[in-house]
């Protein structure tokens, strides 16, 4: 609606202040926040405004909150890739753009979403960096236009890219000869890291191994601190007061934090397609897994594997309840189908891992009077 009135005023708003742009289907929160804390970090201070912006809810959202009187000294937006090539379009460049993993959309999607975003990122005449995941063909195809392009490879066990962008061949997997995956036509390949995740430990483009100790959950968040510590170098921070300032992180706009909800403690994780459902088992800690959903279609269930949440209480509950209770009880799991809400979070004392859909995940930030 502020378009409609004023066309111009994405445009201006973004002007007014530095920003980075963080592209990508899923782990775009967590990284910016991870970003913003070890921007943080690098102030000594809390009292440098910074703005973390969500573009999910559409582009008049960012521009709402970048209209404000304080203008912040670094906006991190995050943005699916169709908002992001809009925002490139701007007129006013990113210090940086961070592209990270493309799985969770339709392949023909996909491959659309990388043309348009390696045409706005080619339209790009100054040397801006962009931070790319080398494990993600399309995003391999995303990022291959930028002067100055700086790859992370991480540990995502999540791949569902399996026909090589330019030719349609299929692509072969690590061989001595050619680590990670290939186009067997050998034109098409996965670059050499800058930065890389083995074994627990970053590694950074000086050959220095860090130890990242994040307070966040899951096997995945090293990919994002790595992500995040790429960036922050081409914002001239160091590497000791990013990780200074990521430690500190122990939430990602209400992700991964626990909330009281009556007698329940309740962790929230996010899910809304197969890649980040696969990356929310690796974090349950709890005996208790409720999938709370909202109204939005939920056949990309059927392409997770949900066996690893066996032995523990299952409840679905929602709008979509009985469509994840199928599910579950096809892959051999009791799961109860409990509609409310508020009835299905009580009575957890043990504490439970919530696994939401985006808006059951708002629905329960109000719930915990965090909305």
């Amino acid at each position: 609606m502020i378009r409609r009135v004023d066309p111009a005023a994405l445009s201006r708003v973004v002007r007014r202040q530095p920003w980075v742009l963080v592209v990508g289907q899923y782990g775009t929160t967590v990284l910016s926040s991870l970003l913003v804390a070890a921007v943080r970090a690098s102030h000594g201070t809390h009292e440098r405004p910074l703005a973390q912006l969500e573009a999910d809810d559409g582009l008049d959202g960012v521009v709402a909150a970048l209209t404000g009187r304080v203008v912040p000294e670094l906006a991190v937006i995050a943005a699916r890739p169709d908002d992001a090539v809009e925002l490139l379009t701007t007129g006013d460049l990113p210090r940086a753009i961070v592209l990270l993993n493309s799985s969770g959309a339709s392949p023909n999607e996909r491959y659309a979403q990388a043309r348009r975003l390696r045409a706005a990122i080619d339209r790009i005449h100054a040397v801006v960096p962009v931070i790319a995941d080398a494990d993600d063909p399309m995003t391999v195809l995303a990022a291959g236009s930028a002067r100055r392009a700086i790859w992370v490879r991480g540990t995502r066990t999540y791949h569902d890219q399996l026909l090589c962008p330019n030719c349609g061949s299929i692509l072969t997997g690590n061989t001595d000869d050619h680590p990670g995956w290939s186009c067997p036509r050998r034109d098409y390949q996965q670059p050499e890291p800058d930065y890389l995740v083995q074994d627990g430990k970053i590694t950074d483009a000086e050959g220095q191994v860090w130890d990242p100790r994040l307070p966040l959950p899951g096997r995945l968040i090293i990919d994002q601190a790595c992500f995040a510590l790429a960036t922050a170098g081409t914002l001239g921070i160091n590497a000791g007061t990013v990780f200074v300032g990521m430690r500190q992180c122990d939430d990602a706009l209400g992700r991964f934090a626990p909330i009281k909800l009556g007698e329940t403690m309740a962790r929230l994780i996010v899910a809304r397609h197969p890649a980040e459902f696969t990356d929310a088992l690796s974090m349950i800690e709890n005996p208790t897994v409720i999938m709370a959903t909202d109204d939005t279609e939920l056949s990309w269930i059927w392409d997770c594997d949900p066996a690893p949440l066996a032995g523990r209480t299952m409840i679905a509950t929602g709008p979509r309840a009985p469509d994840v209770s199928v599910r579950f009880g096809h892959a051999g799991l009791d799961c109860r189908d409990v509609p409310d809400l508020a009835a299905a979070l009580a009575g957890h004392r043990r504490g439970a891992d919530v696994i939401a859909t985006p808006g059951a995940f708002r629905a329960l930030l109000r719930l915990g009077g965090r909305s």
